[in-house]
């Protein structure tokens, strides 16, 4: 699963590396929690990339009310065809969703340790998200998006059975224009590092550079 990540590459650098022309405002995160606001690049009209922000969590656009307090923030990729709530999506309203890394927890005897899991050289990457468009009856609009998970691979999966599905830059395009289930596993071994941070980031509202900070993993000798 993905409950948390980190955006802080420039918007410059997205831009070039995903292919959209907006340069907006777009200030670090390092704490990124479902029903917030989250970067995401959608296709526009005549197949043009849109740089935007979404509210994580997905709010199905057939829904009378929307339910903001179970955001549904991941979609299995295994079953993403048969859910309602995401198979129209899947089939038409595909997004990236930028990060430089995401967390994940670890339950041990001091309690859960928290890692930070990236690219060995720090280099962003895309997720591959759906997306919705929610109108509701007083003319109220909301855009939301879910992150799709699959099977975690050979460098995480000692941490959590789930993770983030993670795609490879050359295949943006295929995921937006033409999306597919070839798509949706996990990256090749020695693709990702896992660093274990300090407990700072646990807490959902602390944010700024001290959500990285590594922490010293005690070995019980004895």
């Amino acid at each position: 699963m993905c409950g948390r990540f980190a955006l802080t590459t420039p918007i410059a650098d997205l831009s070039s590396l995903m292919g959209f022309p907006e340069r907006p405002n777009l200030e670090e995160r390092y704490n990124i929690c479902p029903t917030q606001p989250v970067a995401v690049v959608i296709l526009a009209g005549k197949g043009k990339k849109h740089f935007t922000l979404h509210h994580w969590g997905l709010i199905p656009n057939w829904v009378k009310e929307p339910n903001l307090s179970k955001p549904m923030h991941n979609a299995r990729s295994e079953t993403v065809t048969e859910k309602p709530s995401f198979k129209g999506p899947f089939r038409g309203r595909r997004c990236l969703i930028p990060a430089n890394g995401f967390y994940e927890w670890q339950a041990g005897r001091q309690g859960k340790q928290g890692y930070y899991i990236s690219r060995p050289d720090n280099a962003p990457f895309a997720f591959a998200g759906i997306w919705d468009d929610w109108l509701g009856a007083d003319g109220s609009e909301m855009q939301s998006c879910a992150i799709l998970t699959t099977d975690a691979g050979h460098d995480t999966c000692h941490i959590h059975h789930r993770m983030p599905v993670i795609l490879s830059k050359n295949n943006y395009d295929k995921w937006l224009f033409k999306g597919g289930h070839d798509l949706l596993r996990p990256l090749p071994i020695n693709s990702l590092k896992a660093t274990a941070v300090s407990s700072f980031v646990n807490n959902a509202r602390n944010e700024g550079p001290a959500c990285l900070e590594p922490q010293a993993l005690q070995t019980n000798l004895f």
